[in-house]
């Protein structure tokens, strides 16, 4: 699929205030695309490049990217800035603007020059990822610039996420969102939505099948609900067990040993990647010598010489 083809589809969706007829335009997104840019278009309907718990990082200011679109317009920072304040929305500055396009640039085109200009590092770099832009921003028209340059400032403004994009899928199957728990399940054990969407398009429900719990994959975590009162709890679960909530960080654990090699991953309740951040807490795991395990829960810091926990605000720190 051509990228300037997929912008028009977005511009439609942008047009579009129902939900349910952006979830039938997400899934006639899907009808047109092969498995591939199925995964590829899930990640950037979110302004994204792969999945979250790997995150995205441009390492841009916002500041620079308006001195890129002023050398796209050939005009000054400040009129660029005075046209922001006017729409807010770099984006929408630079869809005024109108150059020749030699080229059709497809869909997986864009997406590796801008994971190519995500990597750009080290010295002189900003400078590199200043040209690297500009360059493409004038391959591709005024409008596919636009959703360049949001993804880059991490404002789509598209209006949806993740859950919307799993009611497209189900649409996409069956014109309707009888499959939504089916995928919406399979979502939760991966948290991978890119691949959720390939397996889909690629297989059909059965694709679902293919998807299991990985060491390293982070599980989406359950939130608690809350109820009015304690009878309304005991309504809603029947017979249940009650703990004093433990005020820590909320981790998700992953521990996979190799031979004598034990690696370990720290997943946040948002499903970032803080591996690096626990040295203390990847120590104490050692003992654990199973092959594989995950464990979810509560890390809180403990005073020995006091023999209590810490507070929240201690333990984050």
């Amino acid at each position: 699929m051509q990228f300037a083809h997929l912008c028009q589809m977005l511009e439609r969706i942008q047009e579009t205030s129902g939900r349910l007829e952006i979830t039938k335009q997400l899934a006639d997104i899907f009808t047109q695309c092969e498995p591939h840019e199925a995964e590829i278009i899930s990640y950037l309907l979110l302004g994204q490049l792969r999945p979250t718990y790997y995150g995205t990082q441009f390492n841009v200011a916002r500041k620079g990217v308006e001195h890129i679109v002023s050398q796209v317009l050939d005009i000054s920072h400040k009129a660029v800035k005075n046209q922001l304040q006017e729409v807010g929305d770099l984006g929408t500055v630079i869809a005024h603007g109108s150059w020749p396009v030699t080229r059709e640039l497809s869909i997986e085109d864009v997406y590796n020059r801008l994971v190519t200009f995500e990597q750009i590092s080290g010295a002189g770099s900003q400078e590199e990822k200043s040209t690297y832009l500009q360059e493409l921003l004038q391959d591709v028209s005024s409008q596919c610039a636009k959703y360049i340059v949001r993804i880059i400032v991490g404002k789509l403004r598209l209006g949806f996420s993740e859950m919307t994009i799993i009611d497209g899928l189900s649409w996409y199957l069956s014109g309707d969102k009888q499959h939504r728990d089916d995928i919406e399940y399979a979502f939760n054990r991966c948290a991978n939505i890119g691949k959720i969407a390939r397996m889909i398009v690629a297989y059909g429900m059965s694709g679902l099948e293919r998807i299991d719990i990985t060491i390293g994959v982070p599980i989406r975590m359950a939130a608690a609900e809350r109820a009015a009162s304690l009878d309304a709890i005991m309504q809603r679960l029947g017979p249940c067990s009650v703990q004093p909530k433990l005020d820590g960080f909320r981790l998700q654990i992953h521990i996979q040993r190799n031979n004598d090699e034990q690696v370990i991953h720290f997943f946040s309740r948002n499903l970032a990647d803080m591996s690096e951040m626990f040295p203390d807490l990847k120590e104490a795991l050692r003992y654990i010598s199973h092959d594989s395990v995950i464990i979810e829960g509560e890390a809180i810091a403990y005073d020995e010489a006091t023999d209590s926990y810490l507070s929240f605000q201690e333990t984050v720190k």
